[in-house]
Formats: structure tokens, C-alpha cells, sequence
């Protein structure tokens, strides 16, 4: 009876991987990139720094600044916060090969406490992307100088 057990576990285990992937094909390129807007979205939600340098190259440039440097003024941006709300609409991707650049509008809402009134702000952002080890990453930004929110 056990040499029969430990096969149909193996059995069952690949047919329930096979059967799930089959359920959840690889996202597009263009579904990538909008599951990665989205991602970075709930990271500002979840006040994390590290959970939106996640998606920026190594060699990300933004406004001159370079990816640690724009990392950390996130940091220290979005932990005076508590309550962070970042919101995309109206993105248009291009892909071009292993490049792409995405344009949208954003909107940025930030409380210090619960129940402060928001400062907002809101505009257009341009990213360009480059697919790296499969995965998309942000290489540079085009965003307004949200400085004046952290005064």
C-alpha cells in the first residue's frame, strides 16, 4: 500500500500545479507593466520605501538623482506620513523590444494623522522601462517636484 501512496501524492501534487498554471498563464508585457504600476501603488498605501525601489533599475535616474538617492527621499518623504494614498489613471504603455516608457496621470494624497485633512497633488508622470532577467524595471521618471508636500 506505501509504494503506492508516495506516487499518487506526486501524482496529485503535479496535477494540482500543472492545473493551476494552466488557470493562471504569464502575464503579457503590457500586463506586467500594469501589474507593476499597481504594485507600486499599494506600496506607497503601505508606506513602504523598499517595496517601490523594488521596481527601479540599478541604474535608475530621476530628476538627477540616482535610485539610492531617490529611495531614500521617498523614505523620508513618506514616513512623516500615516496615512499615504498614491492613485494611476489614464496609462498608456508602448513597448518597444525589451524597452518601454509608460504615460499617465497620478494622484498623491498624504495625512499626517488619521484624520487630517489629505494634501494632494496631482499631474503627469513619464516612466521608461527595460525588461531585465524577465522582469520589468523602472530606468527613469519624468514626475513633478513633490518636495513641497514634505514641508
Amino acid at each position: 500500500m506505501r509504494k503506492f501512496l508516495i506516487p499518487l501524492l506526486v501524482l496529485i501534487l503535479l496535477g494540482g500545479f500543472f492545473g493551476w498554471r494552466a488557470l493562471h498563464p504569464k502575464l503579457t508585457d503590457q500586463e506586467q507593466l500594469a501589474a507593476n504600476l499597481d504594485a507600486i501603488c499599494a506600496a506607497a498605501r503601505a508606506r513602504s520605501p523598499r517595496g517601490i525601489a523594488n521596481f527601479l533599475a540599478k541604474d535608475f535616474k530621476a530628476g538627477g538623482m540616482s535610485k539610492s538617492e531617490f529611495q531614500n527621499s521617498v523614505a523620508g518623504g513618506i514616513l512623516q506620513y500615516r496615512v499615504v494614498d498614491l492613485k494611476v489613471s489614464s496609462v498608456q504603455s508602448e513597448l518597444n523590444g525589451q524597452s518601454a516608457r509608460s504615460a499617465g496621470r497620478f494622484l498623491l494624497s498624504l495625512k499626517s494623522e488619521f484624520n487630517s485633512p489629505p494634501q494632494v497633488q496631482g499631474g503627469k508622470f513619464n516612466l521608461q522601462w527595460r525588461k531585465i532577467d524577465g522582469e520589468w524595471k523602472i530606468t527613469g521618471a519624468d514626475v513633478p517636484d513633490l518636495g513641497q508636500l514634505a514641508n
